[in-house]
């Protein structure tokens, strides 16, 4: 049961929560362009942020994207 478990949270709930978690993002980098503040800083913090963790989980592990996923998002973002 245990074993099911962890595969259904891996399979199923951890991805969905990375995208909830990425829509998060999105919407606050939406939020500081609207509000007049530079909406690429988010991409410095996320790399700030990076180096000070010194590492992350495995992403298919995890409830929130990597911090390489997070910037290449934010990157591709500032187009919008």
């Amino acid at each position: 049961m245990q074993a099911m478990a962890l595969e259904v949270q891996a399979g199923e709930l951890l991805p969905v929560s990375r995208k909830l978690e990425s829509e998060a993002d999105y919407v606050g980098v939406l939020l500081a362009a609207d509000a007049s503040y530079g909406p690429r800083e988010a991409i410095h913090i996320r790399e700030r942020m990076a180096e000070a963790s010194g590492g992350s989980p495995p992403e298919f592990f995890s409830k929130r994207p990597a911090n390489e996923t997070r910037i290449a998002d934010l990157k591709e973002w500032m187009t919008d």
